[in-house]
């Protein structure tokens, strides 16, 4: 059964689907599900040996969740491996990372919130 989200960018006022379903689905490197106030909720697909990219998020904490996968998440030089059903906090300033190092495309969904 296909996610009722159409993965294009809008204001909502809730969401109601399966996140992870729509994550799993999701073709697109960066897809905004659903935006409100203060928060924004988006999926994400890395393809192996791809990266999110080296940054940080000035007034934004970020909280990524792996839905299928194998990532390896880089805070400045502290290297972590990230599978299935982890949830990853990024606090809003700090330098971060998140690379592919699995085989197949790395499924996740982030929340980002001031």
């Amino acid at each position: 059964m296909a996610p009722k989200a159409r993965h294009t960018e809008s204001t909502a006022l809730s969401f109601h689907d399966n996140i992870k379903e729509a994550a799993k689905k999701n073709l697109a490197f960066r897809q905004t599900v659903c935006k409100g106030a203060f928060s924004e909720l988006v999926v994400i697909s890395i393809p192996p040996t791809g990266e999110l990219g080296e940054g940080a998020h000035a007034d934004t904490d970020v909280i990524l969740f792996i839905v299928e996968g194998k990532g390896e998440v880089i805070f400045g030089d502290r290297k972590e491996i990230a599978n299935k059903h982890d949830a990853i906090l990024i606090t809003a300033g700090r330098l971060h990372n998140l690379r592919n190092v699995g085989r197949h495309d790395l499924k996740l969904f982030a929340v980002f919130s001031p």
